[in-house]
């Protein structure tokens, strides 16, 4: 019996350990491995399904914001009498619906007029000189008849176009003019007898030109037939045809006269733009009909629950009963997931907070929740609401705001501003700074009548010269480093191994140069021999050779820009000397290098130079050349002379004399530098006899905070006080600092207490006006003498909570219902009632916003998720860990059984062995 259970124990050292090992640890592993697959592949199959939802969502999204878009329920459709004298362009959504009747007497044109003078080429010169034009309105005549009087309008400046020794053609002339911008249009026609230019204003009435000629070297008298007198068109010169006169466009729309300077037209009725064609006949009239295209809202609408079904059908298979895979979705116990769907539902089914009109939820216009939960439509009710009762019907879906009082309004609102009714008590209103002036003085209007001459003016372009151009200094050729050695003669280098050519300030040398083979004692003592070689060329002489440190110095005998010195190598070994890593130095400063002409008063000067030297400043310079043009003989003979500045920017060029005669021209380059001072491109304002001593009573003033600078009246004749605080207050509103900061004021007049009024447009306690006076005659106006009042903040409670004030503002208190609204309070508000609706639409859009944002409940779901699969990670990489122990142990478990088995086998071979031996022994006894 024994012996069976060794045999036994014998045959258990061929089991298959290792498939019994496996096999084990499969059984170990099998359930926790499901259980993390199972998790996995549901957070996995949830994440996904998410993505769906979200995606289904950004679709309902777009609807949504279709519907919340005032745009979509104010769009405009218009009908018009057929005509060929008016042509729709444009209707915008807030164009206000009505009947309107369009009668066109006229159509604005451009004046357009053109040249007597016949060239025979665009390239014939045109002369030198100034053209001025100015922008105004002619009397009215039929062309080709010229007209008399000439209107300025002073509101746009005069354009000065410089004609020089660069753009002296007819080509040229009308180069500058385009390139000039400024609303004149020129072109070279040839008519079969010549070129003629022509030149077109922009269209209007006030648009016509006045052109008057300054020509350089002569009185601008406009009235000869040469040079660029022959462009003038003014009262005492007309030297071109006028092909058509400009005019504004007159209409009348029901029965009011209108005019404008186009014939497109965008301003009479706001939102819609129309072009005149033609002119109606009499009794005719073109009748336009704007009203509510109540499709484009209608549509949305149905668009919209069209999605919203598409929506509910896209959910299903994700929080309902899955028909494909016959199963319910993963999300469909996910309390989360079904409770987005839910809070549309109840949306849809319930009343739009903040609206009280008969309209206050989505029943009253005949649209249905189903069983299902998916909307249908009943057609009677929404048809009805559509065509009846579309004001009510729209604001159902969009914003909406309204208050019991035109004082106060809701300006704004936010994403935390609850929608309803707010109860709004003002306890102070809020009040504008204001200047009251005092009494003026009497004689204002006709001081500002006075005329007074004006002096030319050119102002530069920004110099591209620098200050230490004026230094003279010599051009010179730097070479690279010498490599070649001193004892040349030891050496054995042959005499021409470092011939080399020259060229100084222009001219080459007669023949090579040739450094003379010795043994020399220094690189100085060898420039020396070098110095000697080149000023004994024969074109050569003064040239100056040095050598610093590594390289040789060839400097030449002049100064200015055109001094230099250039070198090439002709030797085989010339290249030793530095001559090809050399550079090329220009001087600087030479006397006649900014040489130019200017033309002052109608005389052309002779050259103007420039003294080199060093000059501290810009201003330094503009002092001498104010000397150096008043040093002129030409000039002085004339009585000419000028006034130089320069203003941080550019040279301001002023001539001495006043009125018509008071002339400047842009300066004619004559130096190779002279355009670098900026004086040969600069902007001319000629002199003049109009205007008057309107800058006695300049000012600044500061109005919230911001002070202005110079405020200068225009002269001329005012019709009476109020139109001159009309141009007060058109100069302060036109001030760039004050535009800047986004400050601008109203000024009117008392005439009860002959004192003007400036008034903030700005509301609160920063809201302050105060005048400075600057002109001999400006306390005159009474300003800086009156009285400053600061302007006050609202305050007022909402709900009966005290709100924030700020100017006219007024802001319920943080964490308040109303949080984020903004209300716009007037000067005479007490108290009212506010409401607010997002609509459906935007109700609706908040929602959604609230389901999609970062960080929010489906971002927020679908990263507790993805933690999840993070945990169940972990969960696997610990099942793995302990797997591989639980292996390992079993594996060591049986190694140890192999190892009793074996032992047993080998008790097994030796008890066999004994029992053998004492059978025999005993046999053989």
């Amino acid at each position: 019996m024994s012996q069976n259970i060794v045999n036994a124990l014998g045959a258990g050292s061929g089991i298959d350990t290792a498939a019994l090992v496996s096999s084990l640890v499969e059984v170990e592993r099998s359930a926790p491995q499901n259980r993390i697959d199972t998790k996995r592949t549901t957070a996995e199959t949830q994440i996904s399904d998410y993505g769906l939802l979200n995606s289904a969502l950004s679709v309902l999204q777009d609807a949504a914001t279709t519907l919340n878009s005032p745009d979509t329920f104010n769009s405009k459709e218009a009908s018009f009498t057929d005509s060929t004298a008016f042509i729709p362009v444009s209707l915008d959504p807030e164009t206000q619906a009505g009947d309107y009747s369009f009668e066109i007497s006229q159509l604005a044109q451009a004046q357009s007029l053109s040249s007597n003078a016949v060239l025979s080429a665009p390239t014939d010169e045109v002369g030198l000189g100034t053209l001025t034009f100015n922008f105004g309105r002619w009397d009215v005549v039929t062309p080709p008849a010229d007209p008399t009087t000439f209107t300025q309008d002073t509101s746009k400046s005069s354009t000065v176009i410089t004609i020089d020794s660069t753009n002296n053609t007819l080509n040229g002339l009308a180069k500058a003019i385009n390139d000039a911008d400024f609303g004149v249009q020129a072109s070279i026609v040839n008519d079969g007898s010549g070129y003629r230019l022509v030149m077109r204003a922009d269209s209007g009435l006030d648009n016509q030109l006045q052109i008057t000629a300054s020509e350089s070297g002569g009185s601008p008298t406009n009235t000869d037939n040469t040079g660029l007198s022959r462009f003038a068109f003014n009262a005492s010169a007309f030297q071109m045809d006028q092909n058509q006169i400009g005019q504004d466009a007159q209409l009348t729309v029901n029965g009011l006269s209108v005019t404008r300077t186009t014939n497109t037209i965008n301003d009479v009725i706001d939102g819609f733009e129309f072009t005149l064609s033609g002119i109606t006949a009499t009794n005719e009239s073109v009748n336009v009909s704007i009203s509510e295209n109540k499709t484009a809202g209608e549509t949305a609408v149905r668009d919209f629950f069209a999605a919203y079904n598409v929506f509910l059908e896209a959910l299903e298979p994700i929080i309902g009963y899955n028909e494909e895979t016959e199963d319910y979705g993963s999300l469909a116990n996910d309390s989360l997931a079904k409770n987005i769907p839910g809070q549309i539902r109840q949306l849809l089914v319930g009343t739009v907070p903040g609206l009280n009109s008969t309209f206050t939820s989505l029943t009253n216009v005949g649209i249905r929740t189903e069983l299902d939960g998916t909307l249908s439509i009943n057609e009677d009710e929404f048809t009805d609401a559509v065509q009846n009762n579309y004001e009510l019907f729209k604001n159902l879906f969009i914003p909406v705001t309204d208050s019991s009082t035109d004082q106060i309004t809701i300006n704004s609102t936010g994403n935390n501003t609850a929608a309803g009714q707010y109860a709004v008590v003002i306890t102070q209103t809020p009040t504008q700074g204001n200047l009251v002036g005092v009494d003026m003085a009497d004689n204002l209007l006709t001081e500002l009548a006075v005329a007074v001459s004006t002096s030319a003016e050119l102002t530069g372009a920004a110099p591209t010269a620098v200050l230490s151009d004026f230094v003279a200094t010599a051009g010179r050729f730097t070479a690279g480093t010498a490599t070649l050695p001193l004892d040349l003669a030891t050496q054995g280098a042959g005499a021409t191994d470092y011939d080399f050519t020259l060229t100084v300030d222009g001219v080459a040398s007669a023949g090579n140069i040739s450094l003379p083979v010795a043994d020399y004692g220094s690189y100085a003592a060898m420039a020396t021999a070098l110095q000697t070689a080149v000023n004994n060329d024969a074109n050569l002489s003064g040239v100056t050779v040095t050598y610093d440190t590594d390289h040789f110095v060839f400097t030449s005998p002049t100064t200015g820009a055109s001094s230099n010195v250039s070198m090439v190598a002709v030797g085989a070994s010339a290249n030793d000397l530095g001559i090809s890593t050399g550079t090329v130095s220009a001087g600087t400063g030479g006397a006649n290098d900014y040489d130019f002409t200017i033309a002052v008063d109608g005389t052309t000067s002779g050259t103007i130079s420039i003294t080199p030297g060093t000059y501290a400043t810009f201003g330094d310079l503009a002092t001498h050349l104010t000397t150096q043009i008043n040093a002129d003989a030409t000039l002085t003979g004339a009585g000419a002379g000028v006034s130089v500045t320069h203003n941080g920017t550019a040279f301001v060029i002023t001539s001495n004399s006043t009125g018509v005669s008071s002339t400047l021209a842009n300066a004619t380059a004559v130096g190779s530098q002279a355009s670098t001072l900026g004086i040969t491109t600069g902007s001319v304002v000629q002199g003049a006899t109009t205007g008057g001593n309107a800058s006695n009573y300049d000012f600044s003033i500061t109005v919230d905070g911001t002070t202005s600078g110079t405020i200068s009246l225009t002269s001329g004749t005012y019709a009476d006080k109020n139109a001159v605080a009309a141009e007060i207050q058109s100069k302060i509103n036109g001030d760039s600092l004050l535009v800047a900061a986004g400050t601008a004021v109203d000024v009117s007049y008392d005439s009860g207490n002959d004192r003007f009024t400036i008034t903030s447009r700005q509301y609160g306690s920063s809201s302050t006006v105060s005048v400075t006076n600057i002109g001999s005659s400006a306390a005159d106006l009474g300003l800086s003498g009156g009285t400053s009042t600061a302007g006050n903040n609202v305050a007022g409670t909402i709900d009966g909570v005290a709100g924030f004030g700020s100017g006219n503002v007024l802001l319920p208190a943080l964490g308040q219902p109303g949080e984020s609204m903004g209300l716009i309070i007037g000067e005479n508000a007490t108290s009212g009632t506010v409401n607010f609706s997002r609509g459906f639409g935007g109700e609706l859009q908040q929602l959604i916003e609230q389901f999609l944002e970062n960080d929010g409940i489906i971002d927020s779901r679908e990263a507790s998720l993805n933690d999840d699969i993070a945990d169940l990670d972990d969960d696997q990489t610990a099942l793995d860990r302990r797997i591989e122990a639980y292996q390992e142990r079993l594996t060591s478990q049986f190694i140890a059984m192999e190892a009793i088995v074996r032992s047993l086998q080998d008790s097994s071979s030796y008890l066999t062995t004994i029992l053998d031996s004492l059978l025999n022994t005993n046999n053989e006894n």
